[in-house]
């Protein structure tokens, strides 16, 4: 809840580790898909990403909940998690982000976390994950679903793909 309330009033946090300032929450629009990616303050996998599903339910990646996000999307239930919560708190002072629905082309965005550490955020056009970035690659898929070979599903590839085409020359 402090998190959200922060990033409302436009408040950052200095990370201990390396003095630098971040701001906790950071906006992913792509398309008519609406984001909040909210950076982990001990570890990359402390990343998550919250968002507002096709039902209207409010989803998270995180692993406070017992189920996939998909799960309780399709079931039109919003995660219980303080991330959920903190987002439908702050929905009701501004105005609501648009749902995410299976109309949305799939997408990635990398995500700066801080000095040297970076996150690629995956739209798979159900659900939204994080895919941690290692000495600029992509490493690991926080997705619960995910969890049997987190370093080969379809959103590490995604991620992959996404930091190739970063490296290409424009030309």
């Amino acid at each position: 809840m402090l998190t959200c309330l922060r990033t409302l009033a436009g408040t950052g946090f200095t990370l201990p580790s390396t003095g630098a300032l971040t701001l906790p929450v950071v906006v992913i629009e792509r398309y008519s898909a609406q984001a909040l990616f909210c950076v982990g303050y001990t570890s990359p996998k402390d990343a998550v990403v919250a968002w507002v599903g096709e039902t209207g339910a409010v989803l998270c990646t995180c692993f406070e909940s017992s189920e996939d996000a998909a799960v309780y999307g399709i079931g039109g239930r919003s995660c219980s998690c303080c991330h959920a919560q903190a987002l439908e708190k702050a929905m009701q002072l501004v105005t609501p982000p648009a749902r995410c629905d299976k109309t949305c082309p799939k997408f990635c965005v990398r995500v700066r976390r801080g000095p040297g550490s970076d996150a690629v955020v995956v739209w798979d056009a159900v659900i939204f994950t994080v895919v941690t970035v290692v000495n600029g690659s992509a490493d690991v898929c926080l997705a619960p679903g995910c969890r049997v070979a987190p370093h080969q599903c379809g959103h590490v590839q995604a991620a992959r793909d996404e930091l190739e085409l970063a490296k290409l020359p424009e030309g």
